[in-house]
């Protein structure tokens, strides 16, 4: 009876939504619905949101590792315990965990729940990667480190090597400021390097000078010119070096740090009130200015900043030989009473929007308070990015794990830390460690490659030691996968829910721009072939033949992707042999 009636219930909610033509009855709303309450729970409780961010990676390349490591052949895929800390996972991103708005214990439940998914992953990911290295070409000896790329891209950075491998000869490196031994390596597009191949020489530069009578430090790439007051640790300058463009109006200083008062009405953990950006205070005590790296590789300054009697930040600012961005790491000891502790870049561009990374695409908001629904919008959510962008240059704001932003009066904000009271009294009171950066850029945020360059901000490459001899034999990389248009992104791949479709996988693309895209997506599994590849739904269910869903054309291992703007697409890839 309860199946008759709920499905007699839907069939009159249709005949009430859509004319006999199909169209719809009902008013609509189009864009974001934007609920004008309980924006303080993009920031309350750090710690929980950056368990979040880390182990969304960690899972991504556990479940990615694994199942190619099944398709190869090469080792089981460990369902079961996916399937666990995958519900583990998710559990935590129900109401209240993720907000930030539990009770302590709660809290405290959850972040043993998070530990567990997080080593857990490490664990299936660390075999898969062990099993991955036995499908390379042979070597003469097995690699000690491997670098596993989960990307649609290939990739180039600045990492930290373990000591005990011997590096080619001509491999530039340098210590870092912790002590670690940096080097460039570069990663195939969703592929594995080992050994040698993964060790790059670098033709860019990067510098740093200090001037004792302006007091300024000066980092410069080949990109950008950074200049860094050693008074207060803002940046007074920023220039695209190609351009000429300066990111930082006269007069003004970006990264400044501010802290303002936050005494909701009603629920602290919930809410922050619009009066509290009344009681702003830039916070300027700084000690302890040195430069802390001196390149080839990457240069970097760091100062102790003095926040209370009761809380400092320890903040290292640093520009690598290949990045367009400033980088910001925080080390903050954080025992504040209902403070809010932000980050501001003044600019001069005009704009009367910005955009906001959200899951599967990105959102613009207004940058004025022209109506009461603009003003509302003073504290709003974005995930790995924010842009602020006129014609032809912008500034994108990238966070490994922050989630509260706001641009309002030309100025962008990235909010940093809270001290709510309640329901839980000790919110986030201790040590806070997190980066974001600053990235200027000539033309669009997708022109500049801002989505990309988030992914890999929030996930950089991980040398990873293997049971490999400590050698560096040549040995080459597999690159399985690889997308001609930065607009199609990768962002999940599995084995099919259906174990009997092996070999198999299911791969989940989403257009990331915000317009139509094409791509065309080569496989290169050899020793297997793609032998069909078909578009399913979220259940992994196929879709019927037609123009424009169903089954793909196979032509030379690649595909064509068509989508439209923010559309998430799963493919079904079935396996076979190659003759």
């Amino acid at each position: 009876k309860l199946c008759t009636w709920v499905g007699e219930m839907y069939l009159e909610l249709h005949n009430a939504t859509y004319t006999t033509q199909g169209e719809i009855k009902l008013c609509t709303w189009v864009g974001e619905m934007y609920l004008e309450l309980h924006n303080a729970t993009y920031t309350t409780q750090g710690e929980i949101k950056k368990y979040n961010r880390v182990g969304e990676f960690l899972l991504r390349d556990a479940e990615t590792a694994a199942a190619l490591a099944c398709v190869f052949g090469q080792a089981d895929y460990p369902s079961d315990e996916l399937l666990r800390i995958w519900k583990l996972f998710l559990l935590n991103q129900f109401h209240d965990v993720l907000p930030g708005t539990s009770i302590e214990p709660a809290h405290d439940l959850a972040k043993k729940y998070y530990k567990d998914v997080h080593q857990s992953a490490k664990t299936i990911f660390s075999s898969s990667l062990e099993a991955l290295l036995k499908s390379l070409p042979a070597s003469a000896a097995a690699p000690a480190v491997a670098i596993f790329n989960p990307f649609s891209w290939a990739r180039e950075e600045v990492c930290a090597v373990p000591e005990d491998v011997t590096l080619p000869d001509a491999t530039r490196v340098q210590q870092s400021s912790t002590g670690r031994r940096l080097a460039f390596v570069q990663a195939p597009s969703l592929g594995i390097v080992a050994g040698q191949d993964m060790f790059s020489d670098v033709a860019s530069t990067v510098s740093v000078t200090e001037d004792e009578a302006t007091g300024m430090c000066r980092l410069v790439n080949d990109f950008v010119q950074v200049d860094v007051d050693r008074r207060s640790g803002q940046l007074t300058s920023l220039i695209i070096l190609k351009s000429g463009r300066e990111s930082i109006p006269d007069g003004q200083t970006g990264n400044r740090l501010v802290i303002f008062d936050d005494v909701p009405l009603f629920w602290d953990a919930w809410d922050v009130m619009p009066y509290h950006l009344e009681t702003r205070e830039v916070l300027t005590d700084i000690t302890d200015f040195r430069v802390v790296e001196r390149g080839p590789l990457r240069v970097g300054v760091q100062f102790k900043l003095k926040i209370s009697d009761k809380s400092s930040l320890v903040q290292t600012v640093s520009l690598s030989c290949n990045e367009e961005f400033v980088r910001f790491h925080n080390e903050v000891e954080w025992n504040e009473n209902r403070r809010f502790l932000k980050v501001e870049f003044p600019t001069d561009i005009s704009s009367m929007e910005a955009a906001y990374e959200m899951q599967f695409g990105h959102v613009r908001r207004p940058t004025h308070a022209n109506t009461s629904w603009d003003v509302a919008k003073f504290e709003v959510c974005g995930h790995k990015w924010c842009d602020y962008s006129e014609y032809d240059f912008g500034v994108a704001v990238l966070s490994d794990c922050k989630y509260g932003y706001c641009v309002r009066n030309r100025v962008v904000r990235l909010s940093l830390l809270r001290a709510p009271k309640a329901p839980d009294a000790h919110s986030d009171m201790g040590h806070h460690e997190f980066s974001y950066a600053l990235f200027p850029h000539q033309g669009t945020f997708q022109s500049a490659g801002v989505v990309r360059q988030s992914y890999n901000f929030s996930h950089p490459l991980t040398v990873t030691p293997t049971t490999g001899q400590k050698t560096t034999a040549k040995q080459t990389g597999n690159s399985w996968l690889q997308c001609d248009n930065p607009a199609i992104v990768l962002e999940a791949v599995k084995k099919p829910e259906d174990t009997a479709s092996s070999p198999a996988l299911v791969l989940r693309f989403y257009e990331a721009f915000g317009g139509h895209a094409s791509g065309v997506v080569h496989f290169d599994l050899a020793p297997l072939r793609v032998s069909s590849a078909k578009l399913c739904n979220i259940l992994e269910e196929e879709e019927e033949a037609d123009s424009s869903s169903g089954a793909l054309s196979i032509v030379d291992q690649s595909i064509m992707l068509q989508l439209k703007p923010f559309q998430v697409a799963t493919v079904l890839v079935h396996l076979a042999t190659a003759p």
